[in-house]
């Protein structure tokens, strides 16, 4: 099987961790053939530069290849979505072959908003671009995270006391948010201290989950900006895999990572979800192996 990864470059991952690192060393094990790049581009048809790995992930010199020459491709350049990446998803959809995940769902499920589609899942929300809007929902709920549609990994989130913020400093902290473009107003979920649960997602299963620790004196848990994990199995929240599972298949999206917050559906990461590398820690499991082997049995249907 050949199997190319657009990714970013290999340098800025942190290999200990990173889940498209642990997919490259077990399609590598297997025999497989693997390249990476970390863009693709038309020239009458849609290519790559792309380089070939070793065993040790040693990338050899790039060359021009077509990208409908590979058996799968593995779309996990991280985010932000921005028109480059939007840009990459409509050339590989003119490439013939099996990109995961689906471009088209790329587009569609925006990490932040993709949640709406289950309205019942998920916790009071607000998106709005008015500022008065967004003011009123923090004042009747008290508490609400505000974060920006467009960025990831934490950045931008804060979270807003009505109580401790007079309107002359409310609304302009409201306004940084709508100036420029949608804000996110949810109501804050005060569990979060106690961590949050990435759940990951195979081709609309369960594969696994951890919790997302935050540092003390933090609300945010993303693992980037020092979030710890743990090891969880999950109990109530299994309705919630059960109602974005089939959704998540249909749509195309073979890797998802589900974050949920007691109970309440936050977000559906599709772009580069990661999460895999302390599953497996935690369980003994050879988790890139069943997702390798599910990857082998779509490249078989296909063929």
């Amino acid at each position: 099987m050949k199997l190319l990864f657009i990714i970013d470059p290999l340098q800025k991952l942190k290999w200990a961790t990173d889940t498209s690192i642990a997919l490259m060393r077990e399609a590598l094990s297997r025999g497989h053939k693997v390249w990476y790049c970390t863009t693709v581009f038309w020239d009458g048809s849609t290519k790559a530069y792309a380089h070939a790995l070793d065993a040790k992930l040693h990338a050899k010199e790039g060359q021009v290849m077509d990208v409908s020459g590979f058996d799968t491709v593995l779309m996990r350049l991280e985010p932000p979505y921005d028109l480059q990446y939007h840009y990459v998803t409509l050339l590989l959809d003119l490439a013939d072959t099996l990109v995961l995940n689906r471009p088209q769902a790329l587009r569609d499920a925006n990490e932040k908003l993709a949640a709406l589609l289950f309205p019942a899942l998920i916790p009071a929300t607000l998106v709005s671009r008015d500022a008065d809007s967004v003011v009123a929902f923090v004042k009747k709920h008290g508490k609400a995270v505000l974060k920006p549609i467009h960025l990831f990994g934490g950045q931008g989130v804060t979270l807003v006391e009505a109580a401790d913020e007079p309107d002359d400093r409310l609304q302009p902290k409201v306004e940084h948010y709508t100036k420029d473009g949608f804000c996110i107003a949810q109501e804050f979920l005060p569990g979060v201290y106690k961590g949050d649960k990435r759940v990951m997602m195979l081709d609309g299963k369960l594969l696994g989950a951890i919790r997302r620790v935050p540092q003390e004196g933090e609300f945010r848990a993303n693992m980037v900006i020092g979030g710890k994990a743990e090891h969880i199995e999950l109990d109530d929240d299994l309705r919630i895999v059960g109602e974005v599972g089939p959704w998540l298949r249909e749509s195309g999206i073979f890797l998802a990572g589900l974050d949920i917050i007691d109970g309440k559906l936050i977000e559906i990461n599709v772009t580069c979800p990661t999460g895999i590398v302390p599953i497996a820690n935690f369980t003994g499991r050879n988790v890139a192996g069943e997702i390798v082997t599910a990857l082998e049995q779509k490249v078989l249907m296909r063929t």
